[in-house]
């Protein structure tokens, strides 16, 4: 029966180069080198499609073949009117079509016009052999030799070619598992930045919520300004540094952090206009008059921790409001504070 052909189809890329003068040339190029070859094949699997399937047990695997050839034929047809176009009036510039149209050729095309070559060699070897008796014996071994050294070549084609497109496989596999790997770690990192950044809100508001009342020393005030400050500078960098990355995952990922900043922003200034409140409904409130009894203590360490004691028994509400003043006081004069307010 005649050879089985390969039935691919040739894909046709989407993506067109940019010069319809480097298409032209590249189709010079695959006609040229390639276009006696295409016209053997067209006219070698056309006559092997014509003939007529052998009765018996071979008729159907001789029709499965021929059906193959059909489809071979088919592909052969559209290749060969794509190079027969005249450049100058060609419809598309796509060199990338013509680069798979020829890997098509050498990897379907040749090794299929190959095969039947050296089937259609061999028969006609066979009947020379049943009219004429072979001259020399060494010359019938050295004919055996070519023909078994020829398809040792072929045989190791095909197997290099079979190699590389497994290694190409493989290494494509490998891409897309290394990409998705790296999806997969950039949502778990967003997923817990959002987490723990929801858990701190909720503490801070809560903080709020509880601190309405608390009056902040200048030196904690300063010290939030500047945090927010150094958070607004944070958030603008953020925001200019997300306009240039590329990746969809990284750009929300900045996106957050600054959404982030941001919020902590908001949080910082309602705590100090909180403190800013409560400082101003102190000031306009009754006058404050100490309880504590100082007659008996003479030392600043004495006086505040006496302080701290009376009102922790007495006034729980004044240590609380109090707690950072009676702090910084005992650091400035070197004393050490234990209670539960501080």
């Amino acid at each position: 029966p005649p050879p089985a052909a390969a039935a691919t189809t040739t894909a046709i890329p989407s993506s067109t180069a940019p010069s319809p003068d480097a298409y032209g040339e590249k189709l010079k190029q695959v006609k040229a080198k390639y276009w006696n070859d295409l016209e053997i094949a067209q006219r070698e699997f056309t006559r092997i499609a014509a003939q007529k399937p052998p009765a018996g047990a071979a008729a159907q695997q001789t029709i499965q073949n021929q059906e193959r050839v059909k489809v071979f034929l088919q592909n052969l047809k559209r290749i060969m009117t794509l190079l027969a176009q005249d450049p100058a009036k060609a419809t598309t510039n796509n060199v990338d079509m013509l680069i798979k149209v020829e890997q098509h050729i050498e990897r379907q095309v040749i090794p299929a016009l190959l095969r039947v070559k050296s089937d259609k060699s061999k028969k006609e070897e066979v009947k020379v052999d049943m009219t004429k008796q072979p001259t020399s014996t060494a010359k019938t071994a050295a004919e055996a030799q070519r023909q078994s050294t020829a398809q040792q070549t072929a045989a190791q084609a095909d197997a290099v070619r079979q190699a590389r497109e497994l290694q190409l496989k493989k290494a494509e596999q490998l891409k897309a598992e290394h990409v998705a790997r790296a999806q997969a770690a950039a949502a778990a990192s967003l997923k817990a930045e959002r987490k723990d950044a929801e858990s701190k809100a909720l503490a801070a508001t809560l903080q709020l919520q509880n601190n309405k009342d608390m009056v902040l020393s200048p030196n904690q005030r300063t010290a939030l300004e500047e945090q927010a400050a150094r958070l607004t500078v944070q958030a603008k960098d953020l925001i200019a540094q997300q306009v240039h990355v590329t990746s969809p995952t990284s750009r929300a990922v900045i996106g957050q952090t600054a959404i982030m900043c941001t919020q902590e922003v908001a949080r910082i200034a309602e705590h100090l206009a909180q403190s800013k409140a409560a400082q101003a409904r102190g000031a306009t409130g009754p006058k404050f008059a100490s309880i504590v009894d100082t007659s008996s203590t003479s030392s600043a360490t004495d006086r505040l921790l006496l302080a701290v004691k009376t009102y922790a028994r007495d006034k729980p509400e004044v240590l609380t409001q109090a707690a950072p003043v009676f702090l910084e006081l005992s650091v400035a004069i070197g004393a050490t504070v234990t209670t539960s307010h501080v």
